[in-house]
């Protein structure tokens, strides 16, 4: 069955960044009766649960840090593809890192950054192999691994 909800996918990326039904509702102007809704409504069509709900607490499960690194990227692109077309600058920051990385280290650690910067706009391109970094635009990167940087330039 094809995926029809991509317009939920927004919803789920101010949750899964906050972390809280109650601050992406205000984020995205609605009710946190809407964003539950919505969610739940989501994770019926995908066939798994995206967060762990425990009381008030919200925590992501495996799937849904998986789709949220997923969804961000290709939302960040939809985005930055529609600010050429349109021929404005973001301010964003844009950072290059390792898919594992972005997924395993980088992404926890996001709702506190942007809690401490709330100024902000930070883009995370996905970079697969050092030889990407010839073919993507970043502001800057980050790679791990046993060496061999030289002579590649961002």
């Amino acid at each position: 069955m094809r995926f029809r909800s991509y317009d939920s996918l927004k919803t789920f990326d101010a949750v899964a960044r906050s972390l809280s039904m109650t601050k992406a509702a205000d984020e995205v102007h609605q009710s946190k009766g809407s964003i539950s809704y919505q969610i739940n409504k989501l994770e019926a069509e995908l066939g798994f649960r995206l967060f762990e709900r425990a009381h008030a607490k919200l925590e992501m499960t495996e799937e849904g840090r998986r789709l949220w690194h997923v969804s961000q990227t290709a939302l960040s692109q939809i985005d930055r593809e529609i600010e050429d077309l349109r021929g404005t600058v973001s301010g964003a920051v844009t950072v290059g890192a390792l898919t594992y990385f972005s997924s395993r280290w980088l992404s926890p650690r996001l709702t506190r950054f942007f809690e401490a910067n709330p100024g902000i706009s930070l883009r995370i391109e996905p970079i697969n192999s050092v030889s990407m970094l010839k073919s993507v635009h970043v502001d800057m990167a980050v790679l791990w691994g046993i060496g061999g940087w030289e002579g590649h330039k961002c």
